[in-house]
């Protein structure tokens, strides 16, 4: 904005910059280890504000977003925009201009990446509705400043590349259940750096969603908040086809499985899923059928037979077969 109304009295005037980055680029797997916003302040408020970043929770479109509409003929929830209420991140702006101010969004793109709906930020004063403007002016947009690089906006990002197991099945049985899955071998070099093994993480009834924290070793036994627990614990080789039998386990019972990876300084990925209800196997039925066979006891030696009134005799072989 290049108004100047910054120390109006005519009552509160609230401005919001949304702004949203294309993360298409970055793997799906990667583990975020740090996320900036930057956003280069042309012009300081007349007195230092307290600005907050907060993840917006409904798309919109550039050419039509406003105060009161995010889509042409679409309005937001709330006029203003539809965002979460805590902010991610808040920084004071100072009152010297032509500064680069920096949020740390981390969390919001660790979200973005494990599948919630990327909408973007929005910026906004953390004390809205003041009796006076004191407005800071950032540039929101890479068409804003032409082709100055160090004043449009950032997202920067640093990332940890991670490799999941490929290929997982599962095989229910009587009583227990067969998991077998693929080692990724990591086209890095060297990959045994980015790779070291794999935790097998097991929970009835419902999906495993354990936290893991980078950097800490997780043995057998290991039981995470969620109820769910670590069951193997195995060191691997690259790009070799695994099995794993977990036994016993109760028939009937539906088993959620992840299997997560691993680094030699135990960073993790957030895995890959399956599921399984071992059964008691239903017994198979008796079939009879007979036949007639040539003797094999001398002629003289007919098989004792009982007497069927009406009927008459003939020496041979009685077979039940059982199938």
């Amino acid at each position: 904005h290049d108004d100047d109304d910054d120390d109006k009295t005519s009552g509160p005037k609230n401005w919001r910059s949304v702004i949203r980055f294309d993360l298409s680029q970055l793997p799906p797997n990667s583990v975020v280890e740090s996320a900036t916003l930057e956003l280069f302040m042309k012009k300081a408020p007349k007195k230092s504000r307290t600005y907050g970043v907060h993840r917006l929770t409904a798309n919109w479109s550039e050419r039509f977003v406003s105060w009161l509409n995010r889509g042409e003929g679409i309005a937001w929830g709330t006029a203003g925009s539809d965002f979460v209420a805590t902010p991610t991140a808040s920084v004071n702006t100072g009152t010297k201009s032509k500064v680069t101010l920096s949020w740390n969004v981390t969390a919001d793109v660790s979200a973005w990446l494990a599948g919630v709906e990327n909408s973007g930020f929005v910026v906004k004063d953390a004390a809205e509705n003041s009796s006076k403007n004191y407005t800071a002016h950032f540039i929101s947009s890479n068409r804003e400043h032409g082709h100055d690089a160090s004043r449009v906006p950032r997202l920067v990002v640093a990332i940890r590349p991670v490799f999941e197991v490929s290929g997982l099945g599962a095989t229910a049985g009587d009583g227990s259940v067969v998991l077998n899955w693929t080692n990724p071998n990591p086209p890095f070099v060297p990959p045994a750096s980015f790779f070291d093994g794999v935790l097998v993480i097991r929970k009835a009834g419902s999906a495993p969603e354990p936290v893991l924290v980078d950097g800490v070793s997780y043995l057998v036994g290991h039981v995470f908040a969620d109820g769910s627990k670590v069951i193997e614990n195995r060191l691997g080789a690259l790009g070799a086809f695994e099995t794993f039998t977990d036994s016993p386990v109760v028939n009937g019972a539906t088993y959620f499985y992840r299997i997560v990876t691993f680094t030699p300084s135990f960073d993790y990925s957030r895995g890959v899923a399956t599921d399984a209800t071992p059964t008691t196997p239903v017994p198979g039925g008796i079939a009879w059928s007979f036949s007639l066979a040539k003797p094999s006891l001398p002629p003289s030696s007919p098989p004792a037979l009982p007497p069927i009134p009406g009927t008459t005799v003939t020496a041979g072989h009685f077979f039940v077969d059982s199938l």
